[in-house]
């Protein structure tokens, strides 16, 4: 697994959508799997291109929301 934007930026880009605004997805799976060190993971995943993956989850969420 690759991703580019952590739990607490995904968070922080999201902190203003309501959870009916939210993708539909087991929090508590993902939470516990990204929670846990990259290296206890169950499938080996690296971080990338984390600011740019910050700038895409702000501007969505911005759109969900109305925001600007």
């Amino acid at each position: 697994m690759y991703y580019a934007a952590s739990l607490a930026e995904s968070g922080e880009a999201f902190a203003t959508l309501k959870p009916e605004h939210r993708h539909p997805i087991d929090v508590e799976v993902l939470r516990a799997e990204c929670g846990s060190t990259v290296d206890a993971r169950r499938m080996p995943a690296e971080q990338q291109m984390a600011p740019e993956a910050i700038a895409v989850l702000k501007a969505w969420a911005n759109q969900r929301t109305g925001a600007r």
